[in-house]
């Protein structure tokens, strides 16, 4: 992944016009969760996601959905889940987090049972904040 991760450190850098990146791969040993972590000295806008009504779609939460923890914001992914019925964790797939300001991006993807959880990678995007600011 060493490769992989400089080269996609370059193409995070060519995109916010030279800024230091950093692109990084990380996994359990037997790698059933992967978490990949990109830093940009540069800020990002805050992540965008369309509104969705969920009462209207008679869901008991929409679709696409933006979680705010702390000063973490997570684009969510909800499968369908009916009105009156609570999700279960497995039904929340988050696409990523992200914490932005004062010059520096962090974001942060992840598969296995981490990408359920959105509390967790928030606290893992803050861990990373206060490591690289």
């Amino acid at each position: 992944m060493d490769a992989q991760d400089t080269k996609s450190a370059q193409r995070l850098s060519q995109a916010y016009g030279g800024a230091k990146a950093v692109v990084q791969h990380y996994a359990d040993s037997g790698v059933a969760e992967i978490v990949i972590l990109d830093a940009v000295s540069a800020s990002s806008p805050q992540p965008y996601v369309p509104y969705e009504d969920a009462a209207q779609l008679g869901m008991a939460v929409p679709p696409d959905q933006l979680v705010q923890v702390g000063q973490v914001a997570c684009v969510v992914y909800n499968q369908g889940t009916a009105a009156g019925q609570k999700p279960t964790a497995e039904s929340v797939v988050v696409n990523y987090c992200q914490r932005t300001g004062s010059g520096l991006t962090v974001q942060l993807r992840a598969s296995g049972d981490l990408q359920h959880q959105p509390q967790q990678m928030a606290a893992l995007v803050e861990k990373a904040w206060t490591a690289l600011s």
